[in-house]
């Protein structure tokens, strides 16, 4: 009903044009009825939730849905095209060159985590203090030779505001002042 409604108001319009009429339906029917799907994806997801895991210096990280668009399966292999990485590669990281510390992250919500690497034995001691010189935490760390460590301190239940970090080796070597802003 609407396309003869759409032709009658076409033939009043440009009456010279009625011969096309035929054409135009004959069109328009083969683009309906024609399969026009751009992509038929299936409902397989490779990865079904979203996380964050670390454990030590590894760190995996997934996200929500990635679909497969195409599966290949055969007796010996998968193949598949879609939305993700084709192989997850994890492995042990260098150590840093050195010796040092490094604090991070800042501003801090809830852990912070000092970074200890170095090759001579040490010990340290690390201690939080607050703006007025109030020691909030004092720990003292032995490491040995060839070390790399990272030390997690909460601090999930310290007020908002600014602090002090201060890394001391024993040996003198190394010794570091952050500031840090605890959010």
């Amino acid at each position: 009903m609407l396309i003869n409604n759409f032709f009658y108001f076409y033939s009043r319009t440009y009456p010279h044009s009625m011969h096309y009429r035929g054409i135009i339906i004959v069109l328009l029917l083969i683009v309906i009825c024609s399969e026009t799907r751009a992509q038929d994806i299936s409902h397989r997801v490779l990865v079904p939730l979203a996380s964050v895991t670390e454990v030590n210096y590894y760190n995996l990280n997934q996200t929500v849905g990635e679909p497969v668009v195409e599966l290949l399966e055969t007796l010996d292999y998968d193949l598949t095209q879609g939305f993700h990485q084709p192989s997850i590669s994890i492995r042990n990281p260098d150590p840093p060159e050195g010796n040092g510390v490094e604090v991070y992250p800042n501003p801090v919500v809830d852990f912070l985590k000092v970074e200890l690497f170095g090759v001579a034995a040490s010990n340290f001691e690390i201690m939080i203090f607050g703006m007025d010189g109030s020691v909030f935490y004092l720990n003292d760390i032995q490491c040995g030779r060839d070390y790399w460590r990272i030390e997690r301190i909460d601090l999930s239940s310290y007020k908002r505001g600014m602090y002090f970090v201060r890394v001391r080796s024993s040996d003198g070597r190394i010794q570091r002042i952050f500031k840090i802003e605890k959010m």
